[in-house]
């Protein structure tokens, strides 16, 4: 078993209401919760993922999520590369019940549980959240740093560096690095 990180659960557990539904929490990138609809839900870093996690390590279609009569819930491994693990165990198929942690591979870590999303913000209305990865590239560009140096520092290319703010900017409908550079500073990611 690999050496799996662990993310405190930073929302807090609910199901002693009517109103508590399955729901996946994403630490990374500020965290964000998801609900998720009846039928299946696609994770991985595929544009179409129900619950996108653009992460290191993370297949495009790496699992799926079903959300089936009643609470069963079920999560599949796609035949990932990096393996899908349900509370620090490698599953191919598994039963989830509330609270309980998944992995994507070693380091995308998310949380599955019924919540009551009573006073939480809607998905749609949230402030989009970036991932580990885009937040070290924000980082570099509060910094100062060129594509090229960026790459550097994070062992990628600088392809691969444009790549990635390219979505920046589209996700937070920003068009300078200037820009992006306050955008990190106004929320802490950067002095």
């Amino acid at each position: 078993m690999p050496n799996l990180p662990s993310t405190k659960l930073q929302v807090p557990p609910l199901r002693d209401r009517d109103t508590a539904v399955p729901c996946v929490f994403v630490p990374s990138g500020g965290g964000r919760v998801i609900r998720l609809r009846r039928g299946t839900n696609l994770l991985g870093r595929a544009e179409q993922a129900r619950v996108r996690v653009d992460e290191d390590g993370v297949s495009r279609r790496h699992a799926k999520i079903v959300v089936g009569a009643g609470d069963r819930v079920e999560l599949f491994d796609l035949q990932s590369t990096n393996g899908s693990f349900v509370d620090g165990s490698r599953v191919d198929r598994a039963v989830l019940g509330h609270a309980v942690r998944i992995h994507l591979g070693r380091h995308a870590e998310l949380h599955f549980g019924f919540w009551d999303l009573d006073g939480l913000p809607d998905e749609a209305s949230a402030e989009p959240t970036l991932t580990v990865r885009e937040q070290q590239i924000v980082r570099g560009v509060a910094d100062g740093l060129a594509n090229a140096q960026i790459g550097e520092r994070l062992g990628i290319s600088p392809r691969t560096v444009t790549t990635h703010l390219t979505r920046i900017y589209a996700r937070l409908a920003i068009g300078s690095r200037t820009a992006l550079a306050r955008w990190a500073i106004d929320r802490g990611l950067v002095d």
